[in-house]
């Protein structure tokens, strides 16, 4: 019995699911009463209403987007789900999403401010060598709050930027971030 258990474990895998807009929160309840494994990135954001009223609000991190993590057969399950329009993936197939993809941004969440960025493709320079975020490459920014790194989910078309210290980056140089190997580099001023 527990063999059974583990192995329906193991054949488990994270899906990403594109929802109506504004359906994110709902799609996770529903998630959650069918008892189906889900994940869903937020950030806060402060928001003031007309009357002068600030209220702090949770958003999601990749909006029209949430993780379910499901074995294949499954899948007539979530669709089933109102606000659910489909997987996302390729060629009319779902595209599994790595374990340690999800588990990075959600221990990443936990330790770091994140927010939403436009997706940036080409001129990734930055590789994180430290934290939940180890290995992932992303462009650096600087502004009023500090360095900022964008990390980018290729399989979303979105990135977040997210709040690190500078001890946990390498630069990347040219050649790097078009595929070659590279070795050694300062951060910029």
């Amino acid at each position: 019995m527990e063999n059974a258990l583990l192995n329906h474990q193991i054949l488990q895998r994270w899906y990403v699911v594109y929802v109506r807009p504004r359906h994110e929160k709902s799609v996770a309840a529903h998630f959650g009463l069918k008892s189906v494994e889900h994940f869903l990135p937020t950030y806060k954001e402060e928001h003031k209403w007309k009357n002068g009223c600030r209220i702090s609000v949770k958003l999601p991190l990749f909006p029209g987007y949430l993780f379910t993590r499901i074995l294949l057969s499954q899948r007539v399950c979530v669709l089933a789900c109102p606000g659910v329009i489909r997987f996302v993936g390729f060629n009319q197939d779902p595209t599994p999403v790595e374990d340690r993809e999800v588990e990075s941004l959600r221990l990443g969440l936990q330790k770091y401010l994140a927010r939403p960025h436009p997706c940036l493709a080409a001129g990734t320079r930055i590789r994180v060598e430290r934290g939940p975020f180890e290995g992932r490459v992303g462009i650096l920014i600087r502004d009023q709050a500090g360095v900022r790194v964008v990390i980018s989910m290729e399989l979303l078309q979105r990135a977040i930027t997210v709040e690190l210290d500078l001890a946990d980056l390498y630069v990347m140089p040219e050649a790097a971030a078009w595929g070659q190997e590279s070795h050694g580099g300062l951060l910029p001023n």
